[in-house]
């Protein structure tokens, strides 16, 4: 890989059907349209949830925080029950930082996290009206 190409990976963002660590669970309904959507332009995009940090420079947890992209989601698919994102790290301090942990720590070991709008019934469910913002991303917690 030259200096200037960009690191691609793919990883799993959701299982459809199955709750996240958060205790939401994605149709598989729900998992294909964000499929569609994560495939479509603007792209969606990858950075950290940083919550201090966002606290302090006055950044909303629910909106993209342009100065801190990442990486950009190129396409997705369904895989199985795994819904699979292609992402693209951008040349930037914070896209090497990506591209290092994910080839440091292996892909294994990085959580990656829909933050969207959307409101889950009793049972944890996200409704089909969920409007995905980006795709947070954190190594594990073990």
């Amino acid at each position: 890989m030259t200096t200037k190409e960009k690191f691609k990976f793919k990883a799993i963002l959701l299982v459809a059907d199955a709750p996240t660590a958060f205790g939401r669970i994605y149709s598989r309904e729900l998992c294909e349209k964000l499929v569609e959507r994560l495939t479509k332009r603007p792209y969606i995009v990858v950075q950290e949830f940083n919550q201090v940090e966002r606290k302090l420079k006055n950044v909303r947890v629910d909106e993209v925080w342009k100065q801190k992209i990442m990486a950009s989601i190129k396409s997705a698919e369904m895989v199985g029950d795994n819904l699979v994102f292609e992402a693209e790290c951008r040349l930037s301090r914070d896209g090497k930082k990506l591209s290092g942990m994910v080839q440091t720590l292996g892909i294994e070991d990085i959580q990656f996290v829909p933050v969207g709008r959307g409101i889950p019934d009793d049972k944890g469910v996200i409704g089909d009206n969920y409007e995905i913002i980006y795709v947070a991303v954190e190594p594990n917690d073990k």
